[in-house]
This record gives structure tokens, C-alpha cells and sequence, in this order.
């Protein structure tokens, strides 16, 4: 396992790099998807204009 130890130091790094450029998307896809879940009448467009309205 020790020759794998410098490949696992290279691939970390990339892997949460990679997490913190995506997780705003995954976060906001997240919510908003449970948005529409909970007003299933909303066609369209975001929910935030509904949610301030």
C-alpha cells in the first residue's frame, strides 16, 4: 500500500478541488429541485420570484 500512498497524495487534492467548484451546483440543483417538488404548479423558471412575491 505504500506505493500507492503518492498517487492517493495527487488524487485527493483534485477530487476536493473538483467538490468545491461543484457542491454551489449540487446545492442549488438540490434545492430547487425540492422546490418544484413542493409547488408542483410552479411552470418554469426559478422559484425565487414565487418565494418573494
Amino acid at each position: 500500500m505504500a506505493a500507492m500512498t503518492p498517487c492517493i497524495d495527487l488524487l485527493w487534492p483534485a477530487l476536493l478541488a473538483l467538490f468545491g467548484l461543484f457542491a454551489p451546483a449540487w446545492i442549488f440543483a438540490i434545492h430547487w429541485a425540492e422546490g418544484r417538488a413542493t409547488r408542483p404548479g410552479v411552470v418554469g423558471g426559478t422559484a425565487v420570484g414565487e418565494e418573494s412575491a
